[in-house]
């Protein structure tokens, strides 16, 4: 369509995202089949979601449809919610998973059929959804995140994911932490939740959720609510590089509640330090290194959901 109006959803597409190429013809199809107005924009280069999105509301557009993978969920959202022209619970924001991993379509059930995914905006099943707040170092500007924030080797293996990755080709995470587990120091960490310091000692990995999934389908937070008000905060703190290869995949099945080297907090205030450099990673997006100060803004964005809201 040529033309928008207010009523308009924005389309915002990235072909080099996943498979999207193979999938915009279908998604145009169903947009029309379904009779919702649009105006496409894609995306040419890394970043550029985040500017398209703050164009559309400054030209007054509320609707916006995301079709791509995790890094542009994540540019869209920080477009959202680094604006001042409209508060972010009044922007409807629509997801079409077609990324290499779709972690935060998992959380929300939202299919990556387009035709399945289209008829769940034309439904309209929307839920205020938690953001996290992220205040890097000092000097750095603030920025957010939907799914999972996650440091040491999580972020370490994301960082060389995301480098190495290509167009329409799905990303093995599983083949990356082989590659990188050798020569990988875990550093030393604090962890304050709520201005109280609860743990101090080795951390091999941290994952702050808000939802569930992250890593193309790994489940580091099983129990994180969307919209509950908390993160849901997972230690991996030392263990072996035989625990590593032998039991990464009960991380898929969220089944690792046993294990000695993990440990579960949970709080709307985190805070993680290190004297060491360590790197962060936030919906699959790397986004620097430690102390990271984060903060919950509780039902803070208005998102399409596939799922009853009772089963969130």
């Amino acid at each position: 369509m040529s033309e928008s109006t207010v009523a308009d959803w924005q389309l915002i597409i990235n072909p080099a995202s996943g498979n999207s190429k193979q999938k915009k013809k279908a998604i145009v199809s169903a947009l029309n089949q379904m009779r919702i107005p649009f105006q496409e924009q894609a995306t040419t280069e890394p970043g550029q979601a985040f500017h398209l999105v703050q164009d559309c509301i400054r030209r007054g557009q509320h609707k916006i449809l995301a079709c791509g993978g995790d890094g542009t969920v994540h540019e869209v959202i920080n477009g959202i919610l680094t604006q001042t022209l409209k508060p972010a619970t009044d922007i409807s924001l629509a997801y079409i998973p077609c990324g290499s991993a779709n972690d935060w379509a998992r959380t929300l059930g939202i299919s990556e059929d387009p035709l399945q995914a289209v008829k769940a905006i034309k439904t309209g099943n929307y839920f205020r959804h938690d953001i996290g707040r992220v205040q890097g170092p000092e000097g750095t500007e603030p920025f957010y995140f939907a799914n999972v924030l996650g440091t040491g080797f999580d972020a370490l293996v994301a960082h060389k994911a995301n480098a190495q990755r290509k167009p329409g080709r799905r990303i093995h995470y599983r083949w990356h932490i082989l590659k990188n587990l050798n020569g990988f120091s875990t550093p030393e960490i604090s962890l304050i939740i709520d201005e109280q310091e609860v743990y101090t000692g080795p951390g091999f990995s941290v994952a702050v959720g808000i939802g569930k999934y992250n890593g193309n389908g790994m489940t580091p937070c099983p129990d994180a609510v969307p919209d509950d008000g908390y993160f849901d905060v997972t230690v991996f703190t030392n263990p072996s590089k035989w625990d590593v290869l032998t039991k990464s995949g009960r991380l898929y099945s969220g089944d690792f509640f046993d294990l000695d080297f993990v440990r579960f907090f949970r709080g709307q205030s985190i805070r993680i330090e290190s004297k060491q450099p360590v790197l962060v990673e936030a919906d699959g997006e790397s986004r620097g290194e430690l102390p990271v100060q984060i903060d919950v803004l509780h039902r803070h964005l208005k998102c399409l959901t596939q799922l009853k809201n009772k089963d969130l």
